[in-house]
């Protein structure tokens, strides 16, 4: 790994951090619930992929809470800016993963198949 992708590191884990704890403080429990799975930088550091746990929560419910935390954006820009030494936040953008529950499903269907094929 080189010195830059050691530094874009730090900095994506700095961020998590700081992102999952503006999180944790929005006033909407909807909100604040949600589990921030991991954070992307890219285009220079410009912009900020977020990763939230899809685990349970149906594709119209996401849309809308993508809605609520695009409002809540400035919010979590600010919180990012005021610590850490951030000048300027990156635009957050938010994703639903469900890696975690394609990986539940995948555990489900191997013992399934290893069910059915002892004797």
């Amino acid at each position: 790994m080189n010195e830059a992708q050691i530094r874009l590191e730090r900095a994506q884990s700095a961020l998590f951090e700081r992102l999952a704890a503006a999180m944790s403080e929005l006033s909407d429990p909807e909100l604040s619930s949600l589990t921030l799975l991991e954070v992307k930088l890219a285009r220079g550091k410009r912009d900020a992929h977020l990763y939230i746990n899809a685990d349970g929560i149906s594709k119209d419910d996401q849309a809308r809470l993508i809605a609520k935390l695009k409002k809540a954006s400035s919010f979590l820009a600010g919180f990012v800016t005021a610590n850490d030494g951030w000048f300027k936040s990156p635009a957050l953008h938010f994703v639903f993963d469900d890696t975690l529950e394609k990986a539940a499903h995948l555990e489900q269907i191997f013992k399934k198949i290893h069910r059915d094929a002892e004797p």
